[in-house]
């Protein structure tokens, strides 16, 4: 009797060394993929498409103007960088992503020490981006380039580039010292050369 009373004990040890162990086993690796997407930036392409191929620079003596772009992302991303070219030199230049509809600033990034005709990428904290919402980025600058195409017409927008869709070119009409909205459309016509660097998301 205390033989059959010792070989359950054991037995019941075994059982519960054996549940132990499976549940101290260690978790079989779940394996993830992280995807990085490449950073896009659509003005070189966006300016290629549309035809914009006659330079000309403004000049120190002008007013400055709020000119930039209207576009969409395609898909979910931020906004990581500001690229900028400018035909003279400006000390500090203000660079402005506005809500495009309710026309308010939703970024604001000074750029410092442009120099004249050398491009500049300035990194910024990155801005996430809503898929398929229209946003507006301008600079406030008398030190631009301006880029025509005669025959261009409205019907030649959108303008796909990549994940980015350039819905239209924009404008002050008035010389203006502050941010303000550009709410003027450029047909054949984009003054600026002011872009972003965009990464998708998801």
């Amino acid at each position: 009797m205390k033989t059959i009373k010792t070989t359950i004990a054991i037995l019941a040890l075994s059982i519960f060394t054996i549940s132990c162990s499976k549940d101290n086993a260690p978790s079989p690796a779940i394996a993830t993929e992280l995807k990085i997407y490449d950073k896009e930036n659509p003005l070189p392409e966006f300016l290629t498409k549309a035809n914009l191929n006659n330079l000309v620079p403004s000049s120190p003596t002008d007013g400055k103007q709020e000119i930039g772009l209207t576009f969409k992302p395609l898909v979910k991303g931020s906004i990581t960088a500001i690229e900028i070219k400018i035909p003279f030199e400006v000390s500090n230049l203000i660079v402005s992503i506005w809500d495009f509809e309710t026309q308010q600033i939703i970024r604001t990034e000074t750029i410092n020490n442009m120099n004249s005709g050398t491009r500049k990428i300035a990194f910024i904290t990155p801005l996430t981006l809503i898929k398929d919402k229209r946003y507006v980025i301008s600079m406030n600058t008398n030190s631009y380039y301006t880029y025509r195409n005669v025959a261009a017409n409205v019907d030649d927008y959108p303008i796909i580039i990549g994940n980015i869709a350039v819905l239209n070119t924009n404008y002050s009409p008035d010389t203006v010292t502050n941010p303000t909205y550009p709410s003027t459309i450029f047909i054949g016509k984009y003054s600026g050369n002011c872009s972003f660097l965009f990464q998708q998301t998801d």
